[in-house]
């Protein structure tokens, strides 16, 4: 593992799978996070799984797993984005940090995560983790509305019931 990275994540699925030694779930994580504190952005999103839901039995560390999910939050993994961002939105394994959780929802978003885009336009509408833009918000929920996303027509639709961003429409929030 310190010379090459990347055998802690080879051993890592070894011990993950099975495959030639015993299956250890705990030994698995331990590789993974090895490998992801070397750069190895695979293994940290390996590790952040195994360790936020306790995966092929490994010991449950939320704190572990949202610096794994941190690490590991690129366009490869859009999911890790929206992961950290939950976890710092509620407080789960760490403080809470609305503005943090927004940043993560925007990258996610920016690379097309849909569940990413409904959290991060839902922040900009209530003024959450950063100023309100209301605006940006709808423009979001438009979008994914348009792309057949349910809950960004359900969120479209109350903004225009409840005049959120502009006059009340009611005809229009039916639609």
């Amino acid at each position: 593992c310190e010379i090459e990275p990347k055998a802690c994540n080879i051993v890592g699925e070894l011990y993950r799978n099975g495959q030639g030694v015993a299956k250890d779930g705990n030994k698995a994580a331990e590789f993974h996070g090895k490998a992801c504190d070397k750069g190895i952005i695979l293994s940290c999103a390996v590790e952040a799984q195994m360790r936020y839901h306790g995966q092929e039995g490994a010991t449950i560390n939320k704190p572990r797993a949202r610096i794994a999910f941190e690490k590991s939050c690129s366009p490869e993994f859009l999911d890790s984005c929206v992961n950290v961002g939950v976890m710092y939105a509620t407080a789960d394994g760490g403080p809470e940090d609305k503005a943090k959780a927004r940043t993560f929802y925007q990258k996610a978003c920016d690379g097309g995560e849909g569940t990413a885009c409904i959290n991060v336009a839902a922040m900009l509408l209530n003024g959450e983790g950063g100023p309100a833009d209301k605006p940006r918000a709808r423009a979001l929920f438009t979008d994914l509305c348009t792309k057949k996303n349910a809950l960004g027509c359900f969120n479209l639709g109350l903004i225009f019931a409840k005049g959120l961003d502009g006059p009340q429409d009611l005809p229009q929030a039916l639609t």
